[in-house]
């Protein structure tokens, strides 16, 4: 398979990103979820130090995967699909991209302003040099909660469109991102 994508599939590069960053941010969500109920305070502040190093991973990934897709041409769509199909998917993507960046940014703004440490692997300290500030905390933790919801619900309509296309449509979308024809 080549690295590159053409105009009828995803090359190897563009798949990648796509498997790596949703398998991320499952896991993430799941620890989001989950974290604050962990009854044992090491494993929890593990947890948390996790959490908030794969969120600034997921970024960097988010923005490679961007510069990898302005560089390479996006496969068409199947010829049938209607322009509401063509323009729900198109919305779709637009809207896990905003999530994609919101989710890690809101995390990464809320411990800065908490003045809760972001270390990174626990190879260095990579919060922002904000003022603390407590009730802007607060607030960033609800979009970064609310978030979570609406990236949930993007992620099982965005696989229900993957499977729409290869059980009902019958055409090769899924196909495609799988790496297969």
């Amino acid at each position: 398979m080549p690295a590159r994508n053409t105009i009828d599939t995803y090359g190897s590069v563009s798949i990648f990103f796509h498997w790596l960053i949703f398998a991320l941010v499952v896991c993430m969500l799941i620890a989001g979820a989950t974290m604050d109920d962990i009854t044992n305070k090491t494993l929890q502040s593990n947890v948390y130090v996790l959490h908030k190093s794969f969120g600034l991973t997921i970024f960097t990934l988010v923005v490679l995967r961007l510069i990898w897709k302005w560089m390479n041409p996006r496969p068409n769509f199947p010829a049938n699909l209607s322009p509401f199909i063509k323009f729900s998917a198109k919305f779709v993507h637009f809207l896990l991209y905003i999530c994609l960046f919101v989710m890690p940014l809101s995390g990464w703004l809320m411990s800065s302003f908490a003045h809760k440490p972001t270390n990174f692997f626990w190879l260095f300290n990579a919060n922002l040099p904000l003022t603390v500030n407590e009730p802007l905390a607060k607030s960033i933790k609800e979009i970064h909660e609310t978030t979570a919801w609406i990236f949930t619900g993007l992620i099982l309509l965005h696989a229900l469109g993957g499977l729409i296309h290869h059980y009902v449509l019958k055409d090769n979308v899924l196909k495609r991102m799988l790496g297969s024809k």
